[in-house]
């Protein structure tokens, strides 16, 4: 999984691998709503794009867990508010 996430070309000195683009807007989590807005987004993705009918439905993503409390596909850590 880490050779997909390798830098190449232009990349910073400090990392090997990047998730986001270069270009990216990287903004810190202040708050719970922030937090829950941004979780939303990521969620509703695979819906938008029409890989799923509902969130909890796309097997990549962490909505099963958080709206059914299901980590049998994996473990996500919450945060701690």
């Amino acid at each position: 999984m880490l050779q997909r996430f390798a830098v190449r070309g232009n990349r910073r000195k400090d990392s090997a691998y990047q998730i986001f683009q270069a270009d990216a807007n990287v903004e810190g989590v202040s708050s719970r709503r922030f937090f829950a807005q941004k979780l939303d987004y990521i969620h509703n993705n695979p819906v938008e794009e029409g890989l799923s009918a509902t969130p909890v439905e796309y097997e990549y993503s962490s909505a099963r867990n958080y709206f059914l409390g299901d980590d049998s596909l994996f473990r996500i850590d919450r945060p701690e508010w």
